[in-house]
């Protein structure tokens, strides 16, 4: 009896909790839904509240909307599109491969169109071979700096002096680094002002010496993004042309879509003769350079031939003779063998 009445007890009060429960969670979300609906209500009276075209709600904070947004936000995009085309700076480079029957024409010739355009020469290399070498080939490494408004006219002139083989050409944007080291330099240049100005009104020794220190440091990074803007002028206002110049015998021709099968057949085999000859030549040069010591590898070979056929043991040695040599030794050791086998017996 006592049992029951505990468990009705016990399940009243379950429910009772579960009631108490269900209870608060409705107020909780009662009390949400008018706290978003006052706020929407206070949102829509303060966008009315506001004259039209001031742009300002009723607490003194801009308000836009999307569309507006985007329209205030499309001109900023476009200006600074316009200001990174501004701000380019292209460095201009190619790799030239040049050849010549004529070294010496041709490297005056380029001299005097280089002078005319008026660059220079950054970097000159000319090697004539070696004592081997039948002097037809010659080769020259130059290193040339133009005005970058005149790069495509010398590129386009220097095949009129020398034969053009390969022509590589690269273009590298450095607007970016550019106005970041000039950035950076008028932001030193500010900051000494100031340290030169504070230290003007320093009185403490130990202010002072300070001071001199973040001026000295200031100055040397000064100095370092004043040599890169140079260095950066001096890559934009000058390109750089790389020409290796060769001297030889025939020109190397290019592939004609155009050519016939006989006509192409004429050429590949009048160039084929022609580098056999000179394949030739560059033998008999090299049997020249090196004739003294051939002719004594020769004599050595001619004596050691001679001490060997002096000394050989058999002059006059045959296969023949060798077999039957053999022979006469086996009949020989069988007969020793039948005599020594009587002897026992």
């Amino acid at each position: 009896m006592f049992q029951r009445d505990r468990y009705k007890r016990k399940a009243a009060s379950a429910i009772c909790m579960l009631l108490l429960a269900l209870t608060l969670l409705g107020g909780c979300g009662g009390a949400s839904n008018q706290v978003a609906e006052d706020r929407s209500t206070s949102s829509s009276y303060d966008m009315g509240s506001a004259e039209p075209g001031s742009g300002f709600g009723a607490d003194g904070l801009e308000y836009k909307s999307e569309a507006e947004a985007g329209q205030a936000a499309a001109p900023d995009a476009s200006a600074a599109f316009r200001r990174y085309g501004e701000n380019v700076k292209l460095v201009y480079t190619a790799q030239m491969r040049l050849q010549t029957t004529d070294f010496e024409k041709a490297e005056s010739e380029l001299t005097a169109l280089v002078n005319s355009l008026g660059g220079y020469f950054e970097y000159s290399h000319v090697d004539r071979g070696g004592y081997d070498s039948d002097g037809t080939r010659i080769y020259g490494s130059y290193t040339v700096r133009v005005p970058a408004e005149k790069y495509e006219s010398f590129l386009s002139t220097v095949s009129d002096a020398c034969h053009v083989v390969s022509l590589d050409r690269s273009v590298t944007d450095i607007g970016m680094e550019y106005f970041d080291a000039e950035t950076r330099l008028n932001t030193l240049r500010t900051k000494m002002e100031r340290l030169t100005a504070l230290l003007e009104r320093a009185d403490a020794m130990s202010d002072i010496i300070e001071l001199e220190n973040s001026i000295a440091n200031t100055q040397y990074e000064i100095d370092w993004h004043t040599s890169t803007l140079n260095r950066y002028d001096s890559l934009v206002g000058y390109s750089t042309v790389n020409i290796s110049l060769e001297q030889v015998a025939r020109l190397s021709g290019g592939v004609d879509d155009a050519e016939g099968f006989f006509p192409s057949l004429f050429r590949n085999l009048k160039e084929g003769i022609g580098h056999f000859v000179d394949s030739l030549e560059k033998v008999v040069f090299w049997m020249a350079y090196n004739l003294v010591a051939l002719a004594i590898l020769a004599v050595l070979l001619i004596l050691g031939c001679k001490c060997y056929r002096k000394h050989r043991p058999d002059k006059h040695f045959s296969l023949q003779a060798w077999r039957q040599d053999r022979k006469t030794r086996k009949a020989r050791k069988a007969a020793e063998q039948a005599e020594h086998t009587k002897e026992d017996r």
